[in-house]
């Protein structure tokens, strides 16, 4: 085992510990692209500090060791502070003006220390050994990680117990409905809107009335976090409660995004033939439309999360007033282009508008699902429904917005409802809902987190199953037990508060 002695493999194997230790941890959700890039900045980094210190010290393992301890300090940073803050409360001892200068202190320390050492081959063969055997404890998590995923596949479900229950009709395709699922995020309900708002809402409900729809006055989410709620609605199941009540837990809001696609739903309509359009601003694998992705940041943000320069530019950056540096870091982000958000959201509203209307000797009928961001922040519509061109941030202004984003949110869901029952040849089911309500409130509010619109219409008018308290996890069991003649037993409609940042 000479080799171990003779040369610094743990130097160079440590940025692909870092990656595979990370890789591990959101198994399966970060991108090879992001990988990759990582793996060329953190080399390119490395490889100049190990070249000054050659310069410097004239010595390989030396040399290897200062670039080993700075490396692996500047790649771990974020669990060593987040270690110090739990541990000291949080106190001074945890600040940058502490933990930077002590550490400081005791790099120059060590590296002057073994400088004075005639050998650090041992040192050197314990490195070695030590990144082997950190290595092998991954493979173990890896091979782990890979048997979960074959039964998972990454969804938050683990088990189809309506998709495998479900029984296939005598229905023809030709006489199934198409069905129009419309959510507005962070939409809530009209007596929210009057208690809190003092605003009245009831002309978009009263023209939904007068359309057909049912209005259930009292609905309410399941969860105040859209990848729990949309994906507990299109799965007709709450989550495991180990699941749904954090959403800062990266794996669980990935799992839950990429079930908000790949869902009960959407087996059991493909048992029937359906076809699927998805207008959404997430990640999936039914259509892509372009636009920025909510949540397509979590597995690079968590692959550079723990990184020194990140954790600084987050913990310290952001004190400081606008200047060049934050602007440039600030313009990286889709939201400060807030005339580029309302097209898109034009743009998106335009597309549905523009589906091609199924006809009644078409042979599939159709699963439309979109997901519009009218009402949730960034607030960007003014009273007269005109794109602002700046935006207060301030939690306050959001809430004033808000009712200037509900009567945009109005206007466009009359124009897709008029179009959908225009334009469509066949018997059309139409789901609008809220996935939420609004969540830029005192503590104190949280339970108006939870209060969403919803508005259903069935072609044949049967609302006898729905009733004014449903909550979305009911919703498509209502669907199927209405026009699939199904028998879903309904849960009990319960509000799950998610902790999240």
């Amino acid at each position: 085992m000479e080799f171990l002695k003779k040369y610094p493999f743990y130097f160079w194997l440590l940025p692909v510990y870092f990656l595979f230790h990370n890789y591990n941890n959101l198994f399966g959700f970060i991108p090879l692209k992001e990988i990759i890039v990582f793996a060329i900045i953190v080399y390119l980094i490395s490889a100049g500090i190990y070249l000054l210190f050659q310069f410097v010290f004239r010595t390989t393992h030396l040399s290897a060791i200062a670039g080993f301890l700075i490396v692996s300090y500047n790649l771990f940073f974020g669990a060593i502070h987040d270690f110090l803050k739990s541990a000291t409360h949080d106190s001074i001892v945890s600040s940058y003006k502490i933990i930077i200068p002590i550490s400081i202190a005791l790099l120059i320390g060590v590296i002057l220390f073994l400088r004075k050492r005639k050998s650090l081959s041992k040192l050197v063969q314990y490195l070695n050994s030590l990144i082997i055997l950190l290595f092998l404890v991954e493979l173990v998590f890896f091979i782990k990680n890979a048997m979960s995923y074959s039964q998972t596949k990454n969804l938050i479900y683990r088990h189809s117990p309506f998709s495998n229950r479900f029984m296939v009709g005598s229905i023809s395709d030709t006489s199934k409905p198409d069905i129009y699922f419309l959510v507005y995020d962070e939409y809530t309900n009209n007596e929210t809107l009057k208690t809190v708002w003092n605003y009245d809402n009831s002309e978009i409900t009263d023209w939904l009335q007068q359309q057909g729809f049912f209005i259930p006055k009292r609905s309410r989410a399941n969860y105040n976090f859209t990848p729990f709620s949309v994906s507990s609605a299109l799965n007709m199941q709450y989550l495991d409660s180990n699941k749904g009540k954090s959403g800062n837990d990266p794996v669980h809001m990935l799992q839950a995004v990429k079930s908000m696609s790949h869902n009960e739903t959407i087996s059991i309509l493909k048992k029937e033939n359906y076809h699927f359009r998805f207008f959404v601003p997430f990640e999936n694998k039914i259509e892509d439309i372009g636009v920025v992705k909510e949540f397509g940041d979590v597995p690079a943000k968590h692959l550079y999360n723990t990184l020194l320069l990140n954790r600084m530019h987050k913990d310290i950056l952001w004190n400081f007033p606008e200047n060049k540096l934050t602007n440039v870091i600030g313009n990286f982000f889709s939201y400060k282009d807030y005339n580029s958000i309302g097209k898109r959201l034009a743009d998106t509203h335009g597309t549905i508008k523009k589906i091609k209307s199924a006809a009644s000797s078409d042979k599939n009928p159709k699963f439309v699902y979109a997901h519009l961001m009218i009402t949730h922040a960034p607030h960007i519509f003014d009273s007269s429904s005109q794109v602002l061109q700046k935006i207060n941030w301030d939690s306050l202004a959001f809430f004033k917005s808000y009712p200037y984003q509900v009567k945009y949110a109005n206007k466009t869901l009359k124009e897709l409802v008029e179009f959908i029952k225009t334009k469509s040849m066949r018997k059309t089911i139409i789901i609008i809902l809220g996935d939420h309500g609004f969540r830029k409130l005192p503590a104190s509010m949280l339970d108006y987190n939870f209060p969403n619109f919803c508005a259903i219409y069935f072609p044949d008018r049967n609302y006898s199953l729905l009733y004014d308290t449903i909550s979305p996890v009911n919703i498509f069991k209502v669907v199927f037990n209405t026009c699939f003649r199904q028998n879903f037993p309904l849960s009990k409609d319960s509000s799950i508060a998610v902790t999240y940042q």
